[in-house]
């Protein structure tokens, strides 16, 4: 990518292994971010490996440890070790190794520092579990160069990738679990459907609005939040895809064929993300779906504006600050869903929107590459622990 300011020289001082843990995750995305991360430390010099999450700790050295979420053996022996946690999911789906005085697990938060992926988020989890250590780092492409936005051979107008569940069965599950707080979250949840909401911050509040305080509005979060996150946004999800009559190619797991959907819906099977990147690059547009991610911007974003595809995509203050000026991308908000198929339809007519990506990638190669975030992630270990990181 041009413009991206050329090499780093930030090899640190002291630091005797950066130890990038082996995570598994859905669409195998970890595999590739590690991968990605871990060229962008050797480039600047550091001793990075890429280990088995069991891979025992040794004694003394510095040395500390790299996961995405909460990918770590979470164990007495490993308490002693420094240790990054880039949280890609909102942090209350990690509240037991955040609030280790409830969850009981062995977990020294003075040894671990915590990165989430959007700001919001970030605000949201120093205020609720005051977690010492903790830093914004958004989404970065994975790849090395960009792809030439030129739309004459692609393959697909328009794909979409992500993962449905029945909001119904998640409804039926929160029910279960909720008891007496049933009506307060079902209530939120109607009041929200069809808005755009920072839903982490109304949950919160509902539940101190019904007396819990401290650390029993804590586990109340921990439990409840994640159900009331899924039902919103697999609601919001069908309520999308159900409104836009033209094409799309959706690519993900989860019950979509018998979700209703018209038929200008063309599914296929889920892919790895590695084939994903493939996907988007043969595409023109990338509708992408995050509705609680309002302050940063998910991977899809960042690899599809690589790959040379424009992006519609739900709000997000960051996403707008960062490309809205380029033209590149096209916010659209809960209630426009009537409206996005012609929006995506006067995108894809319009001879000027490769150009408009183009911008896009600009920027992308200025702030948003994989090295970006390992030099951010550099900056807060010598800050965090400079006996370590020099």
């Amino acid at each position: 990518m041009a413009g991206d300011g050329g090499t780093l020289n930030t090899a640190p001082a002291m630091l005797d292994e950066f130890r990038i843990l082996n995570g598994q995750s859905r669409y195998d995305v970890f595999a590739v971010w590690q991968e990605a991360l871990a060229k962008a430390f050797k480039e600047a010099g550091w001793p990075v490996t890429i280990a088995p999450v069991q891979t025992p700790v040794p004694a003394g050295g510095r040395r500390v440890s790299f996961g995405f979420n909460l990918v770590r053996n979470w164990s007495r022996s490993a308490m002693t070790m420094r240790h990054v946690a880039w949280l890609v999911d909102h942090p209350v789906y990690h509240g037991a190794v955040l609030a280790p005085q409830i969850s009981r697990l062995p977990v020294n938060l003075e040894n671990c520092l915590f990165g989430s992926v959007d700001s919001h988020w970030t605000r949201f989890a120093a205020g609720v579990y005051a977690v010492p250590n903790l830093c914004c780092w958004p989404h970065a492409t994975v790849m090395d160069s960009v792809t030439e936005p030129d739309w004459s051979g692609r393959r697909y107008d328009v794909v979409f990738f992500g993962s449905l569940e029945s909001p119904d069965s998640i409804s039926g599950e929160l029910r279960r679990k909720a008891g007496a707080f049933t009506p307060v979250l079902e209530a939120l949840l109607e009041a929200v459907q069809d808005r755009d909401e920072c839903l982490d911050e109304r949950v919160w509040t509902a539940l101190r609005a019904v007396g819990r305080e401290g650390d029993a509005a804590r586990v109340a979060l921990n439990v409840f939040f994640p159900l009331v996150d899924l039902v919103y946004r697999n609601r919001q999800r069908l309520r999308l895809l159900k409104a836009v009559r033209r094409p799309i190619h959706v690519f993900g797991s989860g019950p979509w064929r018998d979700a209703g959907l018209p038929d200008t819906i063309h599914w296929h099977d889920p892919v790895p993300y590695a084939e994903a990147l493939r996907i988007m690059s043969e595409a023109r547009i990338v509708i992408n779906h995050t509705p609680t991610l309002h302050g940063g911007a998910h991977e899809r974003i960042m690899d599809a504006i690589a790959c040379g595809c424009y992006v519609f995509t739900t709000p997000s203050d960051f996403v707008e600050s960062e490309f809205g000026g380029s033209g590149g991308l096209c916010v659209y908000r809960a209630g426009d869903a009537p409206w996005v198929g012609e929006k995506i339809d006067a995108a894809l007519a319009d001879p000027d929107s490769p150009a408009r990506v183009a911008k896009a990638q600009k920027v992308l190669a200025a702030r948003h590459r994989m090295r970006h975030r390992a030099k951010a992630i550099m900056e807060a270990l010598r800050t965090c622990w400079p006996d370590v990181c020099a």
